[in-house]
């Protein structure tokens, strides 16, 4: 059983028992427009099978861009599978405003049980883009 927490929210996840893991997303920024509705950011894992309980640490940082007002993180992720993911709804607002950007961090990575070695990728961060309004900015 895998164990993601998005900020305080915790989801279980389950995927195969072995010996390794490394997770990472798959770059370092992505950019939506702001009526972009949800947006799914892959987490990629990859190693051996995976035997004990490993969990995984997330939490989003504003930048420019607020949680709640601006984004909200949600959570949806798929029992067995080598890619799960973050989903993050956009919400659009009638405020003529500039780009703004948060981010997404894997804090951390641990096996429970010492069973298994679980290590963060390289791109641990990824920095969302929410594209301006039309009409926004000087």
């Amino acid at each position: 059983v895998l164990l993601l927490q998005i900020g305080w929210i915790p989801c279980v996840y389950t995927i195969p028992p072995g010996i390794g893991i490394e997770v990472s997303f798959p770059t370092e920024s992505v950019s939506v427009p702001e009526d972009f509705g949800t947006l799914s950011i892959p987490v990629i894992i990859n190693g051996e099978e995976i035997d004990g309980d490993t969990s995984i640490r997330f939490i989003a940082t504003d930048g420019t861009a607020e949680n709640i007002s601006d984004y909200r993180l949600l959570t949806n992720f798929d029992a067995g599978a080598s890619v799960t993911r973050v989903n993050v709804m956009i919400i659009s607002d009638d405020v003529a405003e500039d780009a703004e950007t948060f981010t997404i961090s894997i804090r951390d990575c641990s096996d429970l049980s010492f069973v298994v070695t679980c290590s963060i990728g390289i791109f641990d961060t990824i920095t969302v883009t929410i594209e301006r309004n039309e009409g926004a900015g000087a």
